[in-house]
């Protein structure tokens, strides 16, 4: 599978996510705007508190490490 890092937040929802989603890629975000509603925590994708790269670090690590996530 494809692997996509895009870093914005200037979309409410961002249409690379809403792709990303659609093809059933893991998704990792921040919990901004509306990507709540796409991400469930730990069950579509893995969320991440928005400024903090050490945590966005740890669970793309955390995604390449676990093929069950991904």
């Amino acid at each position: 599978a494809c692997r996509i890092t895009a870093n914005g937040d200037r979309d409410g929802l961002p249409n690379v996510l809403v792709e990303a989603a659609s093809q059933r890629l893991a998704c990792v975000s921040t919990d901004i705007s509306g990507v709540p509603e796409l991400i469930s925590a730990d069950e579509t994708g893995l969320m991440v508190p928005t400024e903090n790269p050490i945590a966005l670090a740890q669970a793309l690590e955390r995604l390449i490490r676990d093929p069950v996530l991904r």
